[in-house]
Order: C-alpha cells, then sequence, then structure tokens
C-alpha cells in the first residue's frame, strides 16, 4: 500500500519507485502503479459517471483483488500525508487476518499509524524495515527467491 493519489509527480515518485524495486527482491509485489493512470480527482468531476466507474474500479482492484490475494500488506508512508485509499487497505489487510507492516517515514503522525490498532508490526525507518527482512528471510538476501 502506497499514496497513490498524491504521489504521481517524478520527484515525489522516486522514493517510492526505489522501495518497491528493493522490496521485489523479497516478494511479488503488486504494484498498482504498473497499470494505473488514475490519479486524484478534481472536486468538478466527482459526479461524472466516467469518474465513478473508474473509481469503483479501482476501489474493487485494489481492495477485492490485491489485498484479497495478498499473505502481507506492507504499508509504505514516505512522509505525512492523508490517505483514505491506503487507510482502508490496512484496514481491510488488519481485518481479514493478514500481516500489515508499516514503515513510516514522517515525523509527526497520527495515533492511528503508531499503534498498532491495524498493524502487526511498525518500522520507522526503510533500513529497520529491510534489516528485518534479512532476518526472517535470509536466503533472498542473495537473489534466490521462489518463486
Amino acid at each position: 500500500a502506497m499514496p497513490i493519489s498524491h504521489f504521481r509527480e517524478p520527484e515525489k515518485r522516486e522514493a517510492v519507485d526505489k522501495f518497491i524495486e528493493k522490496l521485489d527482491q523479497y516478494f511479488v509485489v503488486f504494484n498498482p502503479l504498473a497499470v494505473e493512470i488514475v490519479g486524484a480527482a478534481s472536486v468538478d468531476d466527482f459526479q461524472s459517471s466516467e469518474r465513478m466507474t473508474i473509481n469503483q474500479h479501482v476501489k474493487n482492484r485494489d481492495l477485492y483483488w490485491f489485498v484479497r490475494q495478498a499473505k502481507t500488506l506492507i504499508a509504505y508512508w514516505p512522509g505525512p500525508i492523508a490517505s483514505p485509499g491506503m487507510s482502508t487497505e490496512i484496514y481491510e489487510a488488519f481485518i481479514t487476518g493478514k500481516n500489515v507492516w508499516q514503515i513510516y517515514l514522517g515525523t509527526e503522525a497520527s495515533p492511528f499509524i503508531t499503534s498498532l490498532h491495524t498493524a502487526s508490526k511498525l518500522f520507522e525507518s526503510e533500513d529497520e524495515f529491510f534489516n528485518f527482512l534479512e532476518e526472517i528471510y535470509p536466503e533472498y538476501k542473495e537473489g534466490c527467491r521462489e518463486l
């Protein structure tokens, strides 16, 4: 899970893209950015039938295809940003019994992020997270992930 709608500009996406590339060494990553061209909608466009259809498809795809198929949801917060979609995905994964690992890189955070209310494990840096992965999956460090 990542805040896609507000991270479309290349300078904002660079950190997200690098994180995904590194994460892909450990897991099969469902990355909606690989297929999605939709971003945040203008408030003037909320009620258009085309926008409503696209939004419904994105929501169903993410919640009912991606999240339900995953064994673990990894939530990457590159900073303090509100992301209703990401929060919903985290909640859906957590209440359905999946591991939810959150990496939060902001300097201030809501209690809903910093508590284990909807997370199995919290990380304050990418290094902390990837060190954790190396401890529990040492075989992946050498790039010999079995598909």
